[in-house]
């Protein structure tokens, strides 16, 4: 480490601004205030980070920023809070993750998808399914509809539809095939 050059700098208009430049490895440190804001500047070549804080903001710039807790970190807002990438955003836990209230929106420009253990979730703009190994259940407490130009039911082994009350099939056409058709 070389010499470091400081200069404290002391004026009635401006402030004061506490500089330490570090010629041998091109770094210049500098905390000003001017009765309004406090800015801290660290420069080094085209690289240059700065925190600026006045009465109702603090403004951080760099290139990368990090925290690091060893317990918990807790954002809180009264208004809005907001954020946003250009770049790919990853939120991962090795524990539970929950998101909650009043109405949550996740939105896919090109597709949403959705998996936990082997089951999946798939919309994209050709289509939407929902995929298990096991079990895959569609619920209503009062009533559950299925609707399109063409619907399929298909079953590789066993189909049964049940109703506790009245159960109607109709069509234009309506056909019942199999090799044992057993009606009544």
């Amino acid at each position: 480490m070389g010499t470091l050059v400081c200069t404290v700098e002391l004026n009635k208009k401006t402030g004061v601004k506490v500089t330490i430049n570090d010629d041998s490895a091109g770094m210049t440190q500098t905390i000003a205030m001017d009765g309004k804001t406090v800015t801290i500047t660290v420069a080094k070549g085209s690289d240059t980070s700065s925190i600026t804080q006045d009465e109702k903001s603090v403004v951080i710039k760099c290139k990368t920023f990090e925290v690091q807790a060893d317990e918990a970190i807790k954002l809180t807002s009264s208004g809005t809070a907001a954020y946003e990438s250009t770049k790919d955003t990853t939120i991962d836990a090795t524990a539970d993750v929950k998101i909650s209230g009043q109405n949550v929106k996740a939105t896919g420009q090109t597709a949403a998808n959705l998996a936990g253990a082997q089951s999946k979730l798939d919309l994209g703009a050709s289509g939407a399914a929902l995929s298990s190994p096991q079990k895959a259940s569609v619920s209503g407490q009062m009533q559950t509809s299925v609707s399109g130009t063409m619907v399929e039911v298909k079953a590789d082994g066993m189909l049964t539809a049940e109703a506790t009350g009245v159960a109607t099939f109709k069509g234009a056409v309506t056909n019942v095939q199999g090799n044992l058709v057993n009606l009544g």
